[in-house]
């Protein structure tokens, strides 16, 4: 995007002050001076344009370590990002985890972008049993969409990566629990 952008202004620059002269016209030493100055200030507006597409989304992270250093804005959406994974996870608990007949665990980082929608989901260790693996992917994408950013977490940031250790337990079929740990 930021090289039609720039193609286009440097197009409106050199052609521009040609366009409608005179071929008799003598360029001063003002003209040039100012053509010098507009561009260099044509050069510094494509530099601003190239650092803003090259930006990218402002990204933060928690796990069991951060969290507890976090502000109470982050706390309270953490905290209410890990109620909703524990209740869908513990009303969809997955099939995988049953036939597995003992408790396992999943670290995954789940990002999640202002709107709530899910950026990406990342399985860092895996419970050895991909099935399992899989089911964590499906719960989060179950849960999705996550609450939107209150204004003061938009402020700070673009992306919240979660990472949590997922605890499948599955005592029975009639009490089984999907825990996110610190």
């Amino acid at each position: 995007m930021y090289q039609r952008t720039i193609t286009y202004l440097l197009l409106l620059f050199f052609s521009a002050p040609f366009s409608n002269a005179n071929e008799s016209e003598v360029i001063t030493s003002e003209k040039l001076l100012e053509r010098s100055k507009e561009l260099s200030r044509l050069k510094q507006e494509i530099e601003n344009i190239k650092k803003q597409y090259h930006k990218g989304p402002r990204h933060k992270s928690f796990n069991s370590s951060s969290f507890s250093n976090a502000s109470p804005k982050f706390k309270k959406y953490i905290n209410n990002w890990v109620k909703k994974i524990e209740l869908i996870g513990n009303l969809n608990y997955p099939s995988s985890a049953l036939e597995i007949k003992k408790a396992a665990n999943v670290l995954v980082d789940v990002a999640i972008n202002s709107d709530g929608s899910v950026h990406k989901i990342k399985i860092l260790k895996s419970s050895g049993y991909l099935e399992l693996d899989k089911s964590v992917i499906s719960l989060v994408n179950l849960a999705a969409p996550f609450s939107v950013f209150p204004e003061e977490i938009k402020r700070e940031t673009d992306v919240i990566h979660i990472t949590r250790k997922w605890h499948f337990n599955p005592k029975s079929q009639t009490d089984k629990s999907v825990r996110s740990k610190d």
